[in-house]
């Protein structure tokens, strides 16, 4: 072989090479935009879930506190609607355990091993209008390939604040719970 072939032959095999290079390279990086893109759907997901649970949260304290102004009415043979001080422990605990009841269901209905929680839960009633605040966070530890964890997690927190007013109307004594926010109606509890 000549000069000039081994010229050309040297030049072929570093265009092979470099051929073969750039498909590594874009191969790899379709590899990693493809775990950036789950990565994303990832934290949508999370944020998904955190908006259904803050929801779900929101009506549920509101039934709670329906729920608990009508039995306080059976058991008291009123029918009264107003959350003095001294009712206020006992609504404050029927509202947290509605609120804990649906997230540890929530919890249990989700595949992906998001986990939902709540923290600072407060109560505080005058009258006939209860405040409800709380801290509400879901978050999911991010996987690699399916099944490797990394130890990082997409996490979603906010504070919430609910505002209901209960009202009693009727020779009935039905009990409705009505969120101040919306001005929608959470729960008709009949006696």
């Amino acid at each position: 072989m000549n000069k000039r072939g081994a010229f050309y032959t040297g030049i072929i095999a570093a265009m092979a090479m470099a051929t073969i290079a750039m498909v590594m390279y874009a191969s790899l990086g379709a590899v990693a935009e493809e775990q950036t893109m789950g990565n994303a759907n990832r934290i949508g997901e999370v944020k998904r879930i955190w908006q259904n649970t803050r929801f779900v949260l929101d009506r549920l304290s509101g039934e709670a506190l329906a729920d608990f102004v009508k039995d306080k009415n059976i058991l008291q043979g009123s029918c009264d609607a107003t959350l003095i001080s001294s009712d206020s422990s006992g609504a404050s605990t029927k509202v947290q355990d509605y609120l804990n009841s649906a997230l540890n269901e929530i919890r249990g209905g989700i595949k992906e091993a998001v986990s939902c929680s709540m923290a600072g839960f407060n109560y505080s009633a005058a009258d006939n209008t209860a405040t409800i605040r709380l801290n509400l966070k879901c978050e999911q530890e991010l996987k690699n390939t399916g099944v490797t964890k990394t130890g990082f997690y997409t996490s979603y927190s906010k504070d919430l604040i609910f505002v209901k007013q209960v009202t009693v109307s009727g020779p009935t004594c039905d009990v409705f719970a009505i969120d101040m926010q919306s001005g929608q109606m959470d729960a008709n509890a009949l006696r």
